[in-house]
């Protein structure tokens, strides 16, 4: 049974930069002060989203937004306040589960009018990525037990985390190590980001596919060195067992550091997609961008891990809209 969606502030990388607070009180002073858009405040981008766009959770995105589940939030103008593009959304409440959009970023205010204007590609983007983590959130357990999402979603996250290792050691020339670090991303995924036991003999076999290996064996001596119950709890822990376990894996790696990698993710997938790292709802947020166009984040790049994968877990998290 896999365990409840974790908070976005549970993960490594929320604490790492949550330094003195400094995002949690960032975030509270944008609550505080932001003004929470209506579709009356967005006349312009709402009805170019309903004449235009097919998406197939438009309807309820667009209801959840004017039920007030969605909160875009823009902050005043001359706030001193920036709203970090790693956290474009952030979920709210109990029993009444909903999620403030961070807008502000992508969003020009015209003074002469006191209106706001916002490309609609990209506000229906960061409304729909919003939506989809409340329905991860509700319906967690679920999903985590899918065969789409097992398979599919660990193999995105894994060519995703393995392109920036491969960019800087060149690891697809060497397809024994290329296949161990994949192996190895998508058992992270899947214990790490959607919370399944690591005792599962399935997680076993959907990284075993990912890998795309010749054998278990190839996998297994790797397999056996990273302890389940160290080596997975967070991402600082797997990129120091992957250290350490260069030998086993490409020597190359036993210089590698979590700051340098995450320097490297960042230059390669921009820093919307940091918390893609950790968290399912993050990673469906980079997923979302390039599915809808919307230039979120680095698309191109983007595009090619997604693939078609993109579209089949996306319609997989589609059956739960509301």
């Amino acid at each position: 049974m896999p365990k409840p969606a974790k908070s976005v502030r549970d993960t490594y990388l929320y604490n790492s930069m949550n330094k003195g607070s400094y995002l949690d009180n960032n975030i509270k002073s944008i609550l505080s002060k932001g003004k929470k858009l209506t579709p009356n405040d967005l006349q312009y981008e709402v009805s170019t989203i309903n004449k235009y766009y097919k998406f197939s959770m438009k309807k309820s995105v667009l209801k959840a937004f004017e039920d007030g589940v969605l909160k875009p939030i823009v902050l005043p103008e001359g706030a001193t306040e920036k709203v970090s593009a790693s956290v474009p959304f952030l979920l709210y409440g109990g029993n009444t589960i909903g999620a403030y959009v961070f807008i502000d970023n992508h969003t020009q205010y015209n003074k002469t009018s006191d209106t706001y204007s916002i490309d609609p590609r990209k506000l229906y983007c960061l409304l729909e990525s919003a939506y989809i983590a409340v329905l991860i959130q509700k319906n967690h357990l679920v999903l985590a037990r899918s065969n789409v999402i097992l398979n599919e979603g660990a193999a995105v996250y894994a060519h995703m985390f393995i392109r920036v290792l491969n960019k800087k050691y060149a690891l697809n020339v060497d397809r024994r190590a290329y296949a161990k670090v994949l192996f190895l991303a998508a058992k992270f995924f899947m214990i790490n980001i959607l919370g399944i036991d690591p005792g599962s003999a399935s997680v076993f076999n959907y990284a075993l596919k990912v890998a795309d290996a010749d054998s278990e064996m190839l996998v297994r001596e790797v397999d056996q060195r990273f302890d389940e119950e160290k080596a997975y709890v967070d991402l600082s822990a797997f990129i120091l067992f992957l250290r350490k376990n260069a030998y086993l894996i490409s020597q190359s790696l036993a210089e590698l550091t979590l700051r340098d990698y995450l320097v490297d993710f960042v230059q390669l997938y921009q820093s919307s997609a940091i918390f893609a790292l950790e968290h399912f709802s993050y990673f469906m947020f980079a997923i979302d961008s390039v599915i809808l166009g919307a230039y979120l984040n680095n698309q191109a790049v983007l595009e090619d891990i997604v693939g078609k994968s993109g579209a089949k877990i996306y319609t997989q998290i589609a059956i739960y809209q509301e």
